[in-house]
Parts: structure tokens; C-alpha cells; sequence
């Protein structure tokens, strides 16, 4: 129900420094409300061996379990790392629709750790038993692994992902358990 941008800003640092900003649109973008999600201000800087790579180039935001995900990268501490901010969506005004949610019980965690390298557990619930299937894709929406595709029970589950012989990136883990679908966003630091 609404247009998210998330963007570096300088209008309340001096002009040497930046924060982090979302931008949303509940209107089909004739109207946005501006938050800043950063909790600290930070002077953008080149990322060393990278050519000309610049830290806005790796920004992001996502939608999951009715909560936003923004994600960006920044130097304050010294060395460039990624951070995010959550934002739950009722906090911003939004209603939900019940009746288009999965079954009561069907979740997907985000994963753990996340950046990673080079593995990750990835945790999902179901409430009831149904054929299973977790699977990895690219930022290409190409399959890169399957971790799981069996018959499994209502409860939790827990299953874990090796990527030691994938590259540095975004990857994208889908659950699919009987009709209900699930994706979470992972990156790999290697």
C-alpha cells in the first residue's frame, strides 16, 4: 500500500556529513513523508578496492513480515558496514489486511547472521504439514541452490546455507510451504 525510497541526505548534518532517510508514499506519490532512519551521521567516503565504488551504491530497501527493511552502508565506525533500521508498518499508518496473510503459524526469519560469510542458518515456522521447498536465488532470479524440498511437519524448522563457493552479493531465500510463499534478503561478505 505504499512507495518506500530510502537515500543518503545531508539537510540535518553540516555539509560534509550525511544521514539516512526513507521516503514514503501512500498516494501514488502525489504526497511523501520523509523519516530519518539513521541513528548517527556519517561522511560518505570511496570504498577502497573497489575501483570507484561509493557507498550509495549499496542501498536498499525490502518488505517482510509487515515490517520495512531499509538497508544501507556507512563508514562511522571506520570501516564500511552494513546497517539497518526496521520499521514496523502500522507504526507508519498502515492497516492490514488479515485475510491475505499465509496460514496462522507460516513464517520466515530473517536469517543468521546476516551479512554473512560464508554461512547462514535460516529458521521458518509452519502451522501445519505441508510439501516444503527452500531454495536460494540471485539478484538475477536465477536459482542458485536448493536447501530443502521434502514433506515436513507443522512446528519450526532450521536449515543452513554453505555459500563458500558463491561470490560476494545479494541473495534472495524463498519458503514455500503448500500455497504460502515467503522471501528474505541475505548478503554475503566475503
Amino acid at each position: 500500500g505504499g512507495v518506500n525510497i530510502i537515500y543518503y541526505d545531508d539537510r540535518t548534518t553540516s555539509s560534509d556529513s550525511c544521514g539516512v532517510f526513507l521516503s514514503r508514499s501512500t498516494d501514488g506519490g502525489d504526497t511523501w513523508t520523509d523519516i530519518e532512519i539513521s541513528d548517527h551521521h556519517f561522511r560518505p567516503a570511496p570504498i577502497g578496492g573497489l575501483g570507484q565504488g561509493y557507498q550509495g551504491d549499496n542501498i536498499d530497501v525490502t518488505v517482510s513480515d509487515n515490517t520495512l527493511w531499509p538497508m544501507w552502508m556507512d563508514n562511522s565506525s571506520g570501516i564500511y558496514q552494513v546497517w539497518t533500521a526496521p520499521i514496523e508498518l502500522s507504526s507508519l499508518g498502515v492497516e492490514h489486511n488479515t485475510e491475505t496473510f499465509p496460514p496462522r503459524g507460516f513464517g520466515l526469519m530473517q536469517n543468521y547472521p546476516n551479512p554473512f560469510n560464508p554461512q547462514t542458518s535460516i529458521e521458518f515456522s509452519m502451522g501445519r504439514s505441508a510439501k516444503t521447498l527452500v531454495e536460494v536465488f540471485n539478484v538475477k532470479g536465477e536459482l542458485v541452490t536448493t536447501l530443502l524440498n521434502r514433506n515436513l511437519v507443522a512446528g519450526r524448522h532450521q536449515v543452513t546455507w554453505n555459500a563458500s563457493r558463491h561470490p560476494s552479493g545479494i541473495y534472495f531465500c524463498r519458503l514455500h510451504a503448500g500455497e504460502a510463499v515467503k522471501s528474505i534478503k541475505m548478503v554475503l561478505l566475503k
